[in-house]
């Protein structure tokens, strides 16, 4: 059984109100993910019905853990992230004797050591089979690792959950999450750190794809399109349903790589043909190349969605009169 097997098995058990089951199942399947996109697979629908089945259960002062789990998990699908920040945070209060179960040495400083996390050791474990120490750990770190997600105006300690979710357990998937909280900065010192967790995830897979994919955005952030391309590329090698096209395309178009905007641009419209923005894009690439005719004909395409989109109205008046002069000379030349 594969991972979206496993998720849909899952949302049957939440949908037939198996709370206690869904959230085990959940937490053994989010500990194998590298990353949340499976999530985002399912349509919207799902988890409004999810919501509807699941509401009869709503309780922001719960101290049953697998409830809170299940809660959380379904509010922040519907990006209720202010109930899920409440219950998220229920399920670490739940779980804070665990706490008492770990030491760390050293402290961690992001700042001055970026691997010190990797430093950090475990201790007093000597009692804990490794079975039950793994079991318990994964339910001690979903919380934390959830709660990461949530935007920093609800949840402005979004950094140090996923920090202290890669203290408890350094795994690809933790760090990606860490790379992911630091992203959302305006911050170049903060998307740089961001940068050097994409490339720990990475170390740690280096098929993981969705994480060559963010660190590509984050480069392309602080205006790094060199390494922004290259991540892309990387990305659609190992699997371009992770990729951002249209960010790659960007990037291209600032290096003048006209050609290779055509190449991706004609890729992703196999996948997305109903995508208009990528007529814009290869109008712009034609443009750029001189092949006028091709550009006009793009240009139109997407002004056929858009028609108020001023720059590529004015673009296509500039093709159209380049074709017209081009004729014009032909015409001259031909008569001559």
């Amino acid at each position: 059984m594969d991972e979206n097997e496993k998720f849909e098995l899952a949302i049957k058990k939440l949908k037939n109100c198996r709370i206690y089951e869904f959230s085990r199942d959940f937490i053994e399947l989010y500990t194998n993910l590298t990353c949340n996109s499976i999530f985002k697979l399912q349509n919207d629908i799902v988890y409004k019905d999810l919501y509807l089945t699941i509401k009869w259960y709503e309780n922001e002062n719960s101290r049953d853990f697998y409830l809170n789990i299940a809660l959380s998990f379904v509010y922040l699908m519907n990006n209720y992230y202010q109930a899920a920040y409440k219950q998220l945070t229920n399920a670490i209060e739940i779980n804070e004797s665990f706490e008492k179960g770990y030491t760390f040495s050293p402290e961690i400083n992001l700042d001055k050591n970026p691997n010190s996390i990797e430093e950090a050791k475990y201790s007093n474990l000597e009692n804990t089979s490794l079975r039950t120490y793994l079991r318990t750990r994964e339910s001690y770190i979903l919380p934390y690792s959830l709660r990461a997600l949530i935007p920093s105006e609800i949840n402005p300690n979004n950094v140090e959950d996923a920090t202290y979710t890669v203290l408890l357990n350094p795994t690809s998937r933790n760090y990606h999450v860490l790379a992911n909280t630091l992203r959302q900065s305006q911050s170049k010192s903060e998307l740089k750190k961001a940068i050097i967790f994409y490339g720990k995830a990475i170390e740690l897979r280096p098929d993981f794809a969705c994480a060559y994919n963010k660190r590509a955005l984050t480069y392309q952030k602080i205006e790094r399109h060199k390494n922004a391309i290259d991540d892309f590329k990387k990305c659609i090698e190992l699997d371009k349903t992770h990729c951002s096209f249209l960010s790659l395309l960007e990037c291209l178009i600032l290096k003048n790589e006209f050609s290779e905007v055509i190449e991706y641009a004609n890729l992703e419209l196999k996948i997305q043909p109903e995508n208009i923005e990528y007529q814009k894009m290869l109008g712009i690439a034609y443009k750029n190349l001189n092949d006028h005719e091709s550009a006009s004909e793009h240009f139109k395409r997407y002004l056929l969605e858009k028609p108020d989109d001023l720059d590529v109205v004015s673009d296509l008046s500039y093709s159209k009169y380049k074709i017209d002069e081009k004729i014009a000379s032909e015409a001259i030349s031909h008569y001559y």
